[in-house]
């Protein structure tokens, strides 16, 4: 078990900084928008590259650099209408079988991230503009970055369940209690 923390306190720190990147991303977004509607409405001169910029690059790394950490605290869309009615082991059963899927998906994801990542970076490939030749591939590592962390986090989730699923009731009980809880959620 000291292993499974000292797993979760790396995985806790690279998620603290992708949700920094993400955080930095927002950030970025509204000063660009501003800053051409500013442009475009006030001095009748919008900034041609803006759209570029934010579509590129800053939107899908405010996306990809908020999964890991968002999935880590689960923040995404989950079905829990039956866990409210089951025990404990039956509930850690249908989460360890929640994170297999998870797993599958995320692997998917960074697989075919990663050889799009790759095309672009070996065929030089680019989004031509009026501006500037927009590199592709700074955009398409984002995927397998974001994914290969949120697929490096369920696995580790997915081995702690997993083992706990033999482990004694209060154990289980205990795992459970542990889970992020998101707020906001109608009981």
């Amino acid at each position: 078990m000291m292993m499974a923390a000292k797993a979760d306190g790396v995985l806790t720190a690279v998620e603290g900084v992708t949700d920094t990147l993400a955080a930095l991303a927002m950030f970025t977004v509204m000063i660009v928008v501003s800053i051409d509607v500013f442009c475009r409405y006030a001095l009748n001169s919008p900034l041609p590259w803006s759209l570029d910029l934010l579509v590129l690059y800053i939107l899908p790394a405010l996306f990809f650099f908020g999964l890991p950490g968002s999935y880590a605290k689960g923040a995404h869309v989950a079905v829990d209408i039956i866990c409210n009615y089951i025990g404990a082991r039956p509930r850690l059963v249908l989460v360890v079988l929640g994170r297999m899927a998870a797993i599958a998906v995320f692997f998917a994801l960074f697989y075919y991230g990663m050889l799009r990542f790759l095309d672009a970076v070996e065929t030089g490939e680019v989004l031509p503009s009026p501006v500037v030749n927009w590199p592709i591939w700074p955009s398409a590592v984002l995927v397998p970055l974001g994914c290969g962390l949120a697929l490096v986090r369920s696995v580790e989730r997915f081995v702690v369940e997993a083992l706990t699923l033999s482990a004694p009731k209060d154990e289980v009980e205990q795992l459970l209690a542990l889970e992020p809880k998101q707020e906001g959620l109608a009981e």
